[in-house]
């Protein structure tokens, strides 16, 4: 009997931010999110600093919370996201109000919902979201 162990290299993920411009003291930030060198999503979006509150046990989730600083996500213009099998989704919004979407198969052609689902294993939160926030300062590697 032989064995065999492999070792891969931590899933790396990371966010490039330029501001575009401030309107209203929000600025306006272009972003592109990777994962493993690989652009998954980009888009434009105010930013507006708030504070949320996090659990800090899964078991006791309202009883213990964290307060942390953020900056909630309002998306303004276009966004896409780029999934592993080439596969597009292009949205476009206007001060956080979704105005279309459009999807589009690996070759550039535009597909209805139903055939970007039926190809795609798209896995979210239970439920739905409260919001989407960029958390302020640097996360903890764990050794």
């Amino acid at each position: 009997m032989v064995g065999l162990s492999t070792y891969s290299q931590n899933h790396s993920t990371w966010t490039i931010l330029d501001t575009i411009h401030f309107d209203k003291n929000k600025p306006l930030i272009h972003y592109m999110n990777y994962s493993d060198s690989i652009l998954t999503e980009e888009g434009q979006a105010y930013f507006v600093p708030t504070t949320i509150k996090i659990p800090r046990f899964k078991l006791l989730r309202n009883t213990f919370t964290k307060k942390v600083a953020a900056d909630s996500i309002i998306f303004h213009g276009q966004r896409k996201t780029y999934l592993k099998n080439k596969y597009l989704k292009t949205e476009n919004f206007q001060n956080g109000n979704k105005i279309s979407v459009k999807y589009f198969d690996s070759n550039g052609q535009e597909i209805n919902e139903q055939e970007y689902s039926k190809n795609n294993l798209t896995i979210g939160p239970c439920g739905n979201p409260l919001g989407q926030y960029y958390l302020h300062g640097i996360k903890k590697k764990n050794n």
